[in-house]
């Protein structure tokens, strides 16, 4: 690090854009959250509040991606449903088995997530529920509302369609940066948090940082910019369980953030992480410690390979947004990457629309395309033959790789159960592994699995769907959708020379997944020549 944390801290401050490369302006406008939160903090508690009484709203579904949803995620999840408030359902899948399940009703208020306004998942999940709530009681716009950016075709329907509600962000902000916008302090007023309250504990939170007071930016900084000097650094998220839902939101603001031009920072679960990769030199970790007391870290450096950032309670969240912000922020500039861009997200995209938009049945689609020799498949293949296709795909991935579980399959606990599994019984053989669930991790890691450092190895969990669900409007459903989205990113990681290996589920996924995960940990006994070793 050739300047201190602290003059770092001061030229974001100042807003100098001479921290990152290029002549755009970067969007700096999530600097102005503390002002922007207690200038509309207070009204947008009387309105949310009068709103939720008035129509006896129980129930809010929120569509959105990424930036557009992880942050209220968060909230909801440390929060949970206060007194008289409507409980909390985040709509971020395609998968129809999920879709299928959904429920509706008269107190059940939608809203849609969006800064581009063109985000295909939400505006596919719009026009099904829009269909949908034509079944009950008054006109289906009055239970919409939206959240976009100026000039969106998604303000333009919201205003067309006379919903009930319309809020227009700040354009100067980008989706993983707007934790403290009305992205978030929307759904965040009508689920009962006192944003007076957040907004009073933040600007505690950052003015103890900038005047010295309290260390955990420049702790925060320091470990980060140590993480990454390699530039293909790890960094365990050592979180509460009270906090879980964080990690998600982290993971996309550091790894979308820095993960490109082949460099970039992989949040990891410590409990992933293989115990050789804890004492390497590219592995930091940062926890954080609820209810410490306030003056327990003053003055106090962290070692060199951790750093600690306290909170007192709930309300101290915003405080934490803006802190890994404003690190995530400097230590791109640090990488010499644009922290405000993600440029390979748009490849996955555009192979999605050419998919899904091709009138070809996809098998004829797909019959074009080599997946077969990186597919696996318990109908047509032996367990042996399964350990010898993952022998050749772990053999392909270089010394210090990670692995990322891509699983397109329903976010369920028991689902995650058994990719832990999965997990487990593959952990030795890599420096980490993360799970991620698709559609969403195109919105957050994909950026870092394409732009970042060419060391992930990928393994693409997708079932045949026994059932659909059809989109207004279009001529495909959700299961084309959520396959072409699958497809896309696959193609994309082996166009870029990523190692991928896809396991295709036809019968029952629980047991598929559990099947798989013992023929690996059975191989992982064995001994095989196979494992890779890290160090």
């Amino acid at each position: 690090m050739h300047e201190a944390p602290e003059v770092l801290i001061e030229r974001l401050i100042a807003r100098d854009q001479s921290l990152w490369p290029g002549d755009n302006t970067p969007p700096l406008g999530w600097l102005d959250s503390i002002d922007f939160i207690e200038q509309h903090g207070s009204g947008l508690m009387q309105w949310a509040s009068s709103l939720v009484t008035d129509r006896q709203i129980k129930r809010i579904l929120l569509m959105g991606m990424g930036g557009s949803s992880l942050s209220v995620e968060v909230f909801y999840s440390v929060f949970g449903r206060q007194q008289g408030f409507p409980e909390l359902t985040i709509l971020d899948t395609t998968s129809p088995g999920t879709l299928s399940q959904l429920e509706i009703n008269d107190r059940t208020l939608f809203i849609v997530s969006s800064k581009s306004g063109t985000t295909i998942e939400t505006l596919s999940l719009y026009s099904w529920l829009y269909e949908k709530a034509q079944i009950l009681a008054g006109p289906p716009n009055e239970r919409f509302m939206a959240i976009t950016d100026p000039g969106t075709e998604l303000a333009k329907t919201a205003s067309t369609e006379k919903f009930l509600h319309l809020s227009i962000n700040p354009g100067d902000i980008v989706g993983r940066y707007s934790a403290l916008t009305y992205f978030a302090l929307v759904p965040a007023a009508l689920l009962g948090v006192d944003l007076i309250r957040l907004g009073r504990q933040l600007r505690k939170k950052w003015s103890d940082c900038l005047s010295g007071q309290s260390p955990d930016l420049v702790n925060l900084i320091e470990v980060m910019s140590a993480c990454s000097t390699s530039g293909d650094g790890m960094l365990g998220l050592d979180l509460p369980s009270s906090l879980n839902s964080l990690f998600a939101w982290i993971e996309q603001l550091v790894a979308e953030s820095t993960g490109k031009q082949g460099k970039g920072i992989l949040p990891v679960d410590p409990n992933r992480v293989n115990e050789r990769t804890v004492s390497s030199e590219n592995y930091r970790s940062v926890s954080i410690d609820v209810q410490a007391c306030p003056n327990s870290s003053k003055g106090r450096r962290q070692i060199h390979n951790q750093a600690t950032i306290s909170m007192q309670d709930g309300y101290d969240l915003g405080g934490v947004f803006m802190l890994w912000m404003a690190a995530t922020s400097i230590v791109s500039s640090l990488l010499n990457v644009n922290a405000f861009d993600q440029p390979d997200v748009e490849a996955s995209k555009e192979k999605t629309r050419h998919i899904v938009e091709d009138r070809q049945p996809r098998s004829m689609i797909m019959k074009n395309q080599d997946f077969g020799r990186s597919i696996i498949r318990f109908d047509t293949q032996t367990p042996d033959a399964v350990r010898n296709r993952v022998g050749s795909f772990c053999k392909r991935a270089e010394q210090g790789s990670y692995l990322a579980i891509l699983a397109f399959l329903p976010k369920e606990s028991r689902v995650e159960e058994s990719l832990e599994k999965l997990a487990d019984a593959l952990k030795s053989r890599f420096r980490a592994v993360t799970i991620g669930f698709g559609p969403r991790y195109l919105h957050s890691t994909g950026q870092l699995h394409k732009g970042g450092p060419q060391t992930g190895c990928f393994l693409e969990i997708v079932e045949e769907n026994k059932i659909d669900v059809d989109i207004p409007g279009r001529k495909y459903g959700f299961d084309r959708l959520c396959r072409a989205q699958s497809d896309g990113d696959f193609l994309v990681l082996e166009k870029n020379c990523r190692p991928v290996l896809r396991l295709l589920i036809r019968g029952d996924r629980l047991q598929e997944l559990d099947r798989f995960a013992q023929i690996l940990l059975s191989w992982k006994t064995t001994g095989s020549d196979t494992e890779i070793h890290t160090g």
